[in-house]
């Protein structure tokens, strides 16, 4: 971006091209520019802010753990009876339901907010339902969270849904992301038994 000022043609330094002597006043330059001139031609001058524009923000992805005991989408057997043996009658005896995924976000440096809900998405997240999936400079972070079978109505044999979701951050009050886009939601079906004997009613589960 540099440029060089340079002489009228047939002028060289120190000649009497410009006979002009020097009165006080603006001092000229030997192409007949101001000196204030030159020297800004001299250089790059910026004189408006420059702008980039920010990488759009990556929405994140929610993923079966490698290991996980319950996939996505699927229905989880569960009795509701803590006295119950794990295992009684293929069900598995639990006070509490702990879920686990993989979330990919190539944001590896930002922070993630998620939220859960039981049967409804449209009042309260379930106890301690609610936080944060730190970064850890990976685009797959391993997050687990813990679902009480309080939570579940269990009064009859029922089934019940569970939605999790996952954004860099959402309004205030809900689950709706700042970013339209950036969300990312999972959905698990719970079987709830009283007792080994009793059967549940799957007749509102998508897989039976």
């Amino acid at each position: 971006m540099s440029q060089i000022a340079g002489r009228a043609m047939g002028e060289t330094p120190g000649s009497a091209a410009d006979p002009r002597p020097s009165q006080g006043g603006t001092a000229v330059a030997p192409s007949g520019l101001p000196l204030l001139a030159v020297l800004t031609l001299s250089g790059c001058l910026i004189t408006q802010p420059v702008h980039f524009n920010e990488p759009p923000n990556s929405p994140p992805a929610i993923y079966d753990a490698p290991s996980t005991t319950y996939p996505l989408n699927q229905i989880v057997h569960v009795i509701h009876d803590p006295t119950m043996t794990a295992g009684d009658a293929g069900m598995t005896a639990m006070t509490s339901l702990t879920l686990a995924v993989t979330v990919y976000d190539a944001d590896v440096a930002q922070q993630l907010s998620w939220i859960a809900y039981v049967d409804s998405d449209s009042g309260a997240p379930c106890s301690g339902c609610s936080g944060f999936i730190l970064a850890e400079g990976t685009d797959r972070r391993n997050f687990e969270f813990t679902v009480p079978l309080t939570q579940i109505t269990a009064t009859v044999p029922s089934c019940h849904r569970i939605d999790l979701y996952v954004s860099s951050a959402f309004n205030p009050g809900g689950h709706t992301p700042r970013e339209s886009t950036d969300v990312a939601t999972a959905t698990w079906w719970v079987s709830t038994q009283l007792d080994s004997s009793s059967s549940a009613a799957l007749t509102d589960c998508p897989h039976q």
